[in-house]
């Protein structure tokens, strides 16, 4: 878990570990501290430690047992919020703790299934969650942060309600901000719409109003700057990342850099105090690397030039989007569906003729293959001459909900159909 002070130079410091870290988050007001989250030994049981920069020693403030995720500090650094299953072992209730203060934990919220804390108010005494059902259905709640379940407190406070029928479709709900008066609330929905688009729920009325307009893509992700004026968002359009700014008054789209073609990692954030939005993007030549855009200046700087092993990046090659026909039309007496597909060709110059195809299929089954940095995958390519193809079959996110639940239930195999319509 390295460190950048500027533009343009190495990275240094942190700390190095065998398990991978997921996560870090720098300490509001403390710069010095950060809380990270180690996956230790694979089991999937994250752990949180409280990184000292100063003496770059770090110590775990969780019982190293249960799993901890979905870590989110206070706005005044006091605090951090974050979900675990250390109740039961099975649902993920919400706590706050002062990772300085052993002892200091509280469960704020005890639920059933998976929830997790998204962002704290303006004035530190409410917290937006997040309740996930499946990648259709997700649910929007807030609660006080001086609850305490095991007292009268407890109350959790519901935004999004669920459906009063069964046959109604179910919605799904990305993300969470609140407004900068705390009257409402930011998220990305498909509500009444087959992607996520970015809209504004009033919490007294329960009004919806979309913000990013009528693209026909998901909003994967998104952050409102500090003084509520600026939102920044992501795009997934064909699985490339695009960024968008947009005024938060007037809904006004604002200019936006170019970035190369990649994915964008799920770390979009504003600096505390400014219009400057920073995030990591990976690409087909890059396996993440940290970029900054100054709305204001207009200005995109790149932060990191990450390693590739001492191996020259530039001749990785590149993807390429194709669509191809699969069995099925999109309606009765409509035009053959065509699936989406990332390409990888090796260099037509070093490997002659018609070339082998390695077919790499996406787990999920929800799920999407993008435009990301290979790795090892890339010896298949550069040096046996195969070419690699990455397809998004029926079922996969990305391409509306409809596409998505194209597979469900007994159409399950339809989503290997479209695999042997490759062959």
């Amino acid at each position: 878990m390295p460190g950048c002070s500027r533009t343009g130079t190495r990275r240094s410091g942190g700390c190095f570990y065998r398990d991978p870290v997921s996560e870090g988050l720098y300490r509001p007001g403390h710069p010095e501290q950060i809380v990270y989250s180690l996956n230790e030994g694979g089991a999937e049981n994250f752990q949180f430690f409280l990184l000292d920069r100063k003496t770059g020693r770090a110590r775990r403030f969780t019982d190293g047992t249960h799993r901890y995720t979905s870590p989110v500090w206070s706005r005044d650094g006091k605090l951090l919020a974050y979900a675990s299953n250390a109740r039961n072992g099975r649902d993920m209730d919400v706590y706050v703790a002062d990772p300085s203060t052993p002892g200091s934990e509280r469960r704020i919220a005890e639920v059933q299934g998976s929830w997790s804390p998204l962002h704290w108010s303006a004035d530190n005494r409410r917290i937006l969650l997040d309740e996930y059902i499946s990648a259709n259905e997700t649910y929007l709640h807030w609660v006080y942060v001086e609850n305490t379940v095991d007292a009268a407190g407890g109350e959790i406070h519901t935004i999004t309600p669920r459906n009063k029928h069964k046959e109604d479709p179910t919605v799904s709900y990305q993300g969470g901000r609140w407004s900068q008066d705390g009257r409402s609330v930011y998220t990305a929905s498909d509500r009444d719409s087959e992607f996520l688009r970015l809209v504004r729920l009033d919490l007294a009325t329960g009004a919806a109003t979309v913000l990013s307009g009528d693209v026909p893509w998901d909003v994967e992700q998104f952050d409102l700057s500090d003084d509520g004026r600026q939102l920044a968002f992501f795009t997934n359009e064909d699985g490339v990342s695009r960024l968008h700014l947009l005024d938060a008054t007037t809904g006004a789209l604002l200019p936006s850099p170019e970035l190369p073609a990649g994915v964008a990692g799920n770390n979009l954030l504003f600096r505390h105090g400014s219009h400057e939005v920073a995030f990591d993007l990976s690409s087909a030549r890059s396996p993440s690397d940290v970029y900054s855009y100054d709305a204001d200046a207009r200005r995109l700087e790149r932060w990191t030039a990450s390693e590739a092993g001492g191996l020259n990046p530039e001749v990785f090659p590149l993807p390429e989007l194709v669509h191809y026909p699969t069995f099925d039309t999109v309606s009765k007496n409509g035009p053959r569906r065509m699936i989406p597909a990332f390409v990888y060709r090796p260099d037509a110059s070093r490997f002659k003729g018609r070339r082998p195809v390695y077919i790499s299929i996406h787990g999920g089954p929800e799920g999407q293959a993008r435009p990301l940095f290979l790795g090892s995958m890339d010896y298949l390519p550069d040096e046996l001459g195969v070419a690699i193809l990455y397809p998004n079959v029926r079922g996969s996110t990305g391409y509306g909900k409809s596409y998505l639940k194209l597979d469900n239930g007994r159409l399950r195999e339809d989503s290997v159909k479209d695999i042997g319509a490759l062959l």
